[in-house]
């Protein structure tokens, strides 16, 4: 985190940046391997808010700039403003920009948290939510979903999606949701299931309807993917229609506590999406932990996409190409896991990994059904 890094170690964080995850945008690519190499722009850096997630949140809050108008000299380098200027020749007017709006960049990065509300993790959760529901025979679920940012994944009943050329969800929504699968495996076929009772949980909870809420969620995306901006603005207009509710407070304390609350003849489905990553270790046992202990009193089923490893009570899904019916190459160890825990309201529970991911959906390599059954045991 910020508060802890020297000025070597923040330029070292932009240029792992530059190749890493940078290497899906042209532009941040550029400016994060640039920042690496300067001095005046890294001892900036020094003073932004501890906890923050650099390199994203300075990238986020020079795009809101942009979004909102206040930088034309940077416009043409941003596609979401309609820019095709290129990437490689940015830096010089990205570097005066931040030096010359340093108190209002350090004002953005002290005020705001990076809430990249990826509409299309919703694939995930409808696949696991289709799991659960032949798991447990349910037609009636309560979301409650930690990390809500502007809850834009509660809106998931109210998306169409197209898995493998059929269509689930609401055909007639105009969001449309998919992703390519990878291999031979597929997931179990659509089950209705009706969402009937919806709550989001979130430290700085957002208002889809709120121009400056909705404003820094579009700048929290890479400014040249305008496609994940295009479902990002259908996905706000869905949720300001159809608002759910999002409270304030911690996931671990108030997840439970809201699972809980739902309605004794619906089954409460909590989930999160890259949302225990910015948990403690030792929270996300208690959060495990107050879950199973709900869990053996009522049904409950956790729906987790989430790192390798994160989810304490996600089994690792341990299999190589040859297993998953993939060319070699194909099978990616870094990606997310879709997890899924059934308590059956009697003290047994089954749990188990269904699915790697890409973080964003972009694809999904889905486990053998004979693996899964393996995994997914009382």
């Amino acid at each position: 985190m910020a508060d802890a890094l020297s000025p070597e170690r923040l330029a070292a964080r932009y240029r792992t940046f530059a190749q890493a995850e940078g290497a899906g945008s042209p532009l941040y690519h550029q400016l994060a391997a640039a920042i690496a190499d300067d001095a005046e722009l890294i001892a900036l850096l020094g003073q932004a808010r501890p906890g923050q997630q650099l390199p994203v949140a300075l990238f986020a809050a020079v795009h809101d700039q942009v979004l909102a108008g206040h930088a034309p000299v940077l416009a043409p380098f941003y596609g979401s403003t309609g820019g095709t200027a290129p990437a490689s020749t940015a830096y010089g007017a990205f570097r005066d920009f931040c030096l010359r709006e340093r108190s209002r960049l350090l004002a953005t990065l002290a005020s705001r948290n990076v809430q990249t509300n990826e509409v299309r993790r919703s694939v995930g959760v409808h696949l696991a939510l289709r799991a659960a529901a032949h798991l447990t025979g349910t037609d009636a679920v309560g979301l409650v979903e930690l990390g809500t940012s502007a809850g834009l994944l509660l809106e998931l009943d109210r998306y169409r999606y197209v898995i493998d050329g059929v269509v689930s969800g609401d055909p007639a929504a105009p969001l449309t949701l998919t992703t390519d699968f990878r291999g031979p495996h597929r997931p179990p076929p659509d089950r209705s299931v009706t969402v009937v009772e919806r709550v989001g949980i979130d430290t700085h909870p957002l208002d889809p309807a709120d121009p400056d809420d909705a404003r820094w969620l579009r700048a929290c995306l890479w400014p040249d993917q305008p496609e994940r901006d295009q479902r990002l603005r259908a996905a706000l207009a869905i949720a300001t229609a159809n608002p759910a509710e999002r409270i304030e407070g911690d996931a671990v304390d108030e997840g439970p506590r809201r699972a809980a609350a739902v309605a004794p003849d619906v089954i409460p489905v909590v989930f999160h999406t890259w949302a225990l990553a910015y948990i403690g270790r030792e929270r996300r046992r208690l959060l495990a932990d107050r879950l199973a202990r709900l869990g053996r009193t009522r049904p409950l089923v956790e729906i987790s996409l989430e790192a390798p490893g994160i989810a304490p009570t996600i089994p690792a899904l341990d299999a190589d190409a040859d297993a998953l019916g993939l060319p070699a190459g194909v099978w990616d160890e870094a990606a997310s896991v879709l997890g899924l825990v059934v308590h059956h309201g009697d003290g047994t529970v089954t749990a188990g990994s269904l699915a790697r991911v890409h973080a964003h959906l972009e694809w999904v390599v889905w486990a053998p059904s004979d693996q899964i059954a393996r995994e997914l045991r009382a």
